[in-house]
């Protein structure tokens, strides 16, 4: 499977919250890198394997509600991919909504995610905390 097309099921199992589809496709050994600062974005994280990656997550979904995860833009070059995303999340803790713009940057190899670099607008995501 192309590494578009594994992406493209990632974030649509992602958004429906359907962990175990997104999982299938992540290698044990992930590095997921959320380049944000902790004070601003409390959910900043690097993590370097699959069960890190999955207490992320489930922090995540702990804190918010995603209203929507959709891609708007993707290119591809080989395994390396990166999406611009719109990210619609309500706050579990006040109750206010985020709409913000994300990027990141998805490698693939041998039907896997290896690595995903992640980058959003802390200021928004900060500021409704």
């Amino acid at each position: 499977m192309d590494a578009e097309k594994i992406i493209r099921i990632i974030v649509n199992a992602y958004q429906e919250r359907d962990l175990e589809t997104v999982l299938e496709f992540i290698s044990d050994d992930i590095v997921f890198i959320n380049n944000a600062d902790p004070d601003s974005a409390p959910h900043c994280a690097r993590v370097s394997n699959k069960e890190e990656f999955v207490a992320y997550l489930k922090e995540i979904d702990e804190c918010w509600d995603i209203q929507q995860f959709q891609i708007n833009q993707l290119l591809v070059n080989g395994d390396d991919v990166a999406t611009r995303s719109l990210m619609d999340y309500v706050s579990k803790n006040t109750g206010r909504r985020v709409v913000t713009q994300g990027a990141h940057f998805w490698t693939v190899k041998e039907s896997k995610v290896i690595r995903i670099h992640e980058f959003y607008d802390t200021a928004a995501i900060g500021a409704r905390k």
